[in-house]
């Protein structure tokens, strides 16, 4: 498992599988606490590691971006209840290329729903996810 950083600080996550165009993930600012209960440092690293996962599974190379040559980072901010679950998915920041926002918006659709297990329990947060597109990886 990834060293977790102390809250506040980027968390960096090295790349899942050579090929896929999923890059390095960093833990973004944390959420105020939820009901009370305390955040294990560990449970954004387990998240991460689910949501690379599915991202691994879902994410494909929009064939109008690889048409005119269009390559980029999206960063997906996922948000992660207490309950363990993707809440919420959104564009942190856009790559300057549409057709690329549009395809991580909607594999950001996907992850709503994920069930991570191994963070029930802890407090809710969010994790920015950086999402590379590159032509060498498509």
């Amino acid at each position: 498992m990834p060293p977790s950083a102390p809250v506040g600080q980027q968390a960096e996550i090295p790349p899942v599988a050579a090929g896929t165009g999923v890059s390095s993930v960093a833990a973004a600012a944390p959420p105020a606490p939820v009901g009370g209960t305390q955040e294990r440092p560990d449970d954004k690293s387990k998240a991460l590691g689910a949501i690379l996962d599915a991202l691994n599974r879902h994410k494909r190379y929009p064939k109008q971006a690889r048409r005119i040559g269009a390559e980029g980072t999206v960063q997906l901010l996922v948000t992660i209840s207490a309950d363990g679950k993707v809440s919420a998915c959104s564009l942190g920041k856009g790559s300057g290329f549409g057709v690329l926002d549009t395809a991580t918006e909607r594999l950001g659709e996907k992850l709503v729903g994920l069930d991570i297990p191994s963070v029930r329990g802890g407090k809710g947060f969010q994790v920015l996810v950086p999402v590379r597109y590159s032509l060498k990886d498509a």
